[in-house]
């Protein structure tokens, strides 16, 4: 009895050096993941930028001044926008603001809708929404463009033959 004790107490030490062991490789893999996922988000909002402006001057006509990352302050809270810049059409002036986004669905663009309306109501300005989506899906499609939201297609950047 004595043996077997010993014996089980070397394996409880060695399975818990085991946990341990997986517990930090875990650890290590969600710490690569994350920064594996920040890179992908960051090339992502990089590329909507430059296609989303090509996108709005070739399709839609508006002339945009260069797109950069920014935030919008509306009372006490700050947005984080992907992409901030102006657009002009003819005479008219207006803001773009845009959401790079990996994967949408309708409850990201209702998010978006929320977003705006509530940013356009207490700014008082009318902006011109651009979402660049890698993949969403046939309802949250519609329901941004019924809200008058621009949905720049992914592969748009290929159609037009422009680099990535």
């Amino acid at each position: 009895k004595a043996e077997q004790a010993e014996q089980d107490t070397k394996w409880k030490a060695e399975q818990a050096e085991r946990d341990e062991r997986i517990d930090r490789n875990f650890r290590a893999l969600r710490q690569e993941i994350g920064a594996l996922t920040a890179a992908f988000a960051d090339d992502l909002e990089e590329i909507g930028r430059d296609i989303a402006a090509i996108y709005l001057k070739s399709e839609l006509g508006w002339e945009v001044a260069e797109l950069q990352p920014g935030y919008l302050r509306v009372g006490k809270d700050e947005f984080e926008i992907d992409f901030l810049g102006e657009a002009r059409k003819g005479d008219e002036v207006r803001r773009v603001a845009g959401e790079a986004k990996s994967r949408v669905d309708l409850r990201e663009v209702e998010e978006l809708v929320r977003k705006i309306r509530r940013i356009e109501a207490e700014t008082g300005e009318r902006f011109l929404w651009v979402l660049f989506p890698r993949k969403i899906f046939r309802r949250a499609l519609d329901a941004a463009r019924e809200v008058g939201i621009v949905v720049v297609p992914w592969d748009y950047q290929y159609r037009r033959r422009v680099p990535a």
